[in-house]
């Protein structure tokens, strides 16, 4: 945003203007529309418009933000449950708040993966990513995995929902149920990989995926 909004009415008028531009990327793409039909369909000034959001990629990240919040919001009561139940609401939740947006991701997928835009997923330093992760982090805070271990399954199980959601950006079938039923089978059979980590298995493909983690660098994703 090119301006904070402090007040409950500055709050009110970003708010109408991003869910209008929201409803004119859906309905016509995000490159066909322009910050002049955004302001004209809000019914502000174009000054006004660019008083809240710089550009039209400062409004998609406000959508980011708001998706995030929302995401963060309908996991808080999600702590007790099972490592693949808690990834798999994870996913499919975040699947339910985008759904009907696959036009303005698949827009977006370019500068989401370039690590040199400020909006890109995959910038170390992102709030973002952090946040987004640290929701994932949460379904192994009550496991016996050490630290490390934790903060690699947190790391794995975002980077698995982030190809659920490419998925999806392609999925055509009727209320993206294929898209679900990956989430499904997705968090359920990691659930049971991550159960088997302790195990004198499969403890030392673990400290060999920890060693490849860390000089690769993959932790700071």
């Amino acid at each position: 945003m090119a301006s904070s909004p402090k007040t409950p009415k500055g709050q009110a008028t970003a708010k109408h203007i991003l869910d209008t531009a929201l409803g004119l990327f859906r309905e016509r793409g995000f490159e066909a529309t322009s910050m002049r039909d955004i302001a004209a369909a809000a019914g502000k000034s174009l000054g006004a418009a660019y008083h809240y959001f710089a550009s039209k990629d400062a409004i998609v990240a406000g959508y980011f933000e708001h998706t995030q919040l929302e995401h963060e919001r309908r996991m808080e009561d999600a702590a007790g449950l099972s490592v693949g139940d808690y990834v798999t609401r994870a996913i499919s939740s975040k699947l339910d708040i985008v759904e009907g947006d696959q036009k303005l991701l698949a827009a977006q997928l370019a500068t989401l993966a370039s690590p040199d835009h400020p909006m890109s997923l995959f910038v170390s330093q992102s709030d973002l990513r952090k946040r987004s992760v640290a929701v994932f982090a949460r379904a192994f805070e009550s496991t016996e995995l050490d630290a490390a271990t934790r903060g690699l399954a947190a790391h794995a199980a975002w980077m698995l929902h982030l190809g659920v959601l490419l998925y999806f950006v392609h999925d055509t079938s009727d209320g993206a149920s294929k898209s679900r039923r990956l989430a499904t089978a997705l968090g359920s059979t990691y659930g049971q990989l991550v159960s088997l980590a302790n195990t004198p298995f499969a403890r030392p493909f673990i400290e060999q995926a920890l060693r490849l983690a860390q000089e690769l660098g993959i932790e700071n994703l």
